[in-house]
């Protein structure tokens, strides 16, 4: 599918941000942010609406609070970027949502008379597992190396295209099977090493 922004008017947004532009994040929101939600939200069941729109957003910020994770050199374009993100951002919310809902369905089930007051308790075992996500990624990030620490926080922003991770790597001038399985190792290393470490299931 073709861009629905012009490229150039993209890239000079992110070159404001990683100018530190501290005006470019609110003009770059006002252009861009209501057709993400718009196009993610097709994406998604309508009752996911609500969660969806904050999903996005919560990217979208990301984004703005790391713009050098972004490279204009990638053969990626910066909308096919961010709707990717967008889009892992709310798949990742859903998956946890329905987690959430599956969990309150068996307390309910052990215990019937729990009603109104068992919200303030689902709350709680959400706050809880979004705790332990937050520290079990920064326990991977601290175990890492530099560079594979850095080559880990691109697939967590999204990024899944070969050819992010081949620019990263700076074997771009491969041939494209090459690369696509050098960055398959890359990844088989990192999820090995990570795995032994007891870090990864």
């Amino acid at each position: 599918m073709a861009d629905a922004f012009d490229p150039a008017e993209l890239l000079e947004f992110h070159r404001r941000l990683i100018a530190g532009d501290r005006l470019a994040a609110d003009a770059f929101a006002r252009r861009i942010l209501a057709y993400l939600v718009a196009e993610t939200t097709r994406k998604f069941a309508r009752k996911y609406e609500p969660l969806v729109e904050e999903a996005v957003i919560d990217a979208f910020l990301y984004f703005c609070a790391h713009p050098d994770g972004f490279d204009p050199g990638c053969g990626t374009s910066l909308e096919g970027c961010l709707l990717h993100a967008a889009w892992c951002k709310v798949d990742n919310s859903v998956v946890s949502e329905r987690r959430l809902k599956a969990r309150e369905k068996r307390v309910r089930q052990k215990n019937p008379e729990i009603s109104v007051a068992f919200d303030p308790l689902a709350r709680k075992i959400k706050e809880e597992e979004d705790r332990r996500q937050a520290a079990d990624v920064e326990e991977i990030l601290a175990a890492l190396s530099d560079q594979d620490r850095e080559f880990y926080k691109l697939f967590m922003q999204g990024a899944r295209a070969t050819d992010v991770f081949a620019t990263f790597l700076h074997i771009e001038h491969l041939p494209v099977d090459q690369q696509r399985r050098k960055v398959k190792q890359h990844k088989d290393r990192i999820r090995g090493f990570l795995k032994r470490r007891g870090l990864l299931p």
